[in-house]
């Protein structure tokens, strides 16, 4: 018979719990295929009961692994207006041509704004600003080699590439007159031609958050250890900075308006991830932060386990607490996204097989998980 877990105490956020090491017993784990919230000592409510915490999303203290000083050379390139007869474009603005030429046009004041706060900067040198628009459009091979050039012949520890215009729909990829240019082409080149030196990518752009999600499962899939210290030592230091989510459309001037300002010392550019006034929600990564306590000094003590990917998934952890054979248990589940909803309705109706809708990260006895677990989580699962 399945063990019931009666959920009858759950906070309403991770960090207001006032956590104790978990009571354990020998050669005994609570069972976590089956729960249930129904709980006779507990006080009858008209309210809703909260039955689980969400643990994405949780802020802590980061670390970036990099050189003393970082001088980045910068390179703009923009793509605008709508005549992409090879592709399924979202331009930012539906602009003509002649308006494009024209200074007063939004999507030139925005380029004007890029430049300003490139050059205000101390330790950012502006190295290209290359326009593509209708009636001076070049094909996406020749950028492909304007941008090969620049990582060949940067001659400062950093670069940053900074894209403005038009995007393939549901892609995020960069329009041209005849095709895109896909993060897979630019992460290329980087490995190729600037390995070694921190990229600072910046997409801004409709869809350009598939390009972060993108970027973050590449990580996994070469198999650079989540933290920066692995990143480090294979030399792929990438960071990502996108001005929308993977399903959003982005609109022009917004984002380096209001999610981009010069720090006061003017040695970096801020880029704050907030919400814009357009609804945008700009997104970010960065493979250079170390996730292990011993922070950049190092050695490396992150989990072999843990992957970049994990962050993408913060939002699908829960904490559920209760009881277990009458004695107080919890469970961490990473659920299935397409049994999220199900899981949320499962759980109101009193008993819930945690087993089948996902998995199981950990399991134990007591009140709240131990604080070496409830530090770990967050901070794996985190968003980057």
């Amino acid at each position: 018979m399945l063990a019931k877990l009666n959920i009858s105490n759950v906070l309403s956020s991770i960090v207001q719990l006032n956590p104790q090491e978990a009571e354990t017993a020998q050669g005994d784990t609570p069972n976590a295929s089956s729960a249930d919230r129904s709980d006779s000592a507990a006080e009858p409510s008209t309210e809703p009961v909260a039955q689980f915490e969400v643990i994405g999303n949780q802020k802590f203290r980061i670390e970036a692994i990099r050189p003393e000083t970082l001088h980045k050379e910068v390179m703009i390139l923009a793509s605008f207006g709508d005549h992409f007869p090879d592709v399924d474009a979202v331009a930012k603005a539906k602009d003509n041509a002649e308006r494009m030429n024209e200074e007063s046009s939004p999507l030139n004041k925005e380029l004007q704004l890029i430049q300003d706060m490139v050059n205000e900067s101390d330790t950012y040198s502006m190295k290209y600003v290359m326009v593509d628009f209708p009636g001076n459009q070049c094909t996406r091979d020749y950028y492909l080699k304007r941008i090969e050039h620049f990582f060949t012949n940067c001659d400062k520890n950093a670069a940053m590439l900074w894209y403005t215009g038009a995007a393939e729909k549901g892609t995020g990829n960069w329009c041209f007159k005849d095709g895109v240019i896909t993060f897979q082409d630019v992460f290329e080149l980087y490995l190729n031609h600037l390995r070694g030196k921190v990229l600072s990518l910046v997409c801004d752009c409709s869809y350009s958050g598939k390009w972060r999600d993108e970027c973050i499962r590449k990580y996994d899939e070469i198999g650079v250890g989540a933290c920066g210290h692995f990143s480090k030592e294979q030399g792929i230091m990438v960071k990502m900075f996108t001005s929308c989510k993977s399903d959003q459309e982005a609109y022009e001037f917004w984002y380096p308006q209001d999610n981009v300002e010069v720090d006061e010392e003017k040695k970096f550019l801020i880029f704050w991830g907030k919400q814009l006034r357009s609804g945008q929600t700009p997104r970010s990564f960065s493979s250079t932060l170390v996730r292990c306590k011993n922070g950049r000094e190092g050695p490396c003590q992150t989990d072999i386990s843990w992957k970049w990917g994990d962050a993408l998934l913060g939002h699908l952890v829960y904490l559920v607490r209760g009881k277990c054979r009458g004695k107080a248990a919890w469970h961490y589940v990473l659920v299935d996204e397409e049994k999220e909803e199900q899981f949320k309705e499962q759980v109101k109706t009193g008993t819930v097989d945690v087993a089948n809708f996902g998995k199981v990260l950990h399991s134990g006895w007591g009140e709240d998980p131990p604080q070496t677990i409830r530090d770990e989580i967050p901070k794996r699962f985190s968003a980057l």
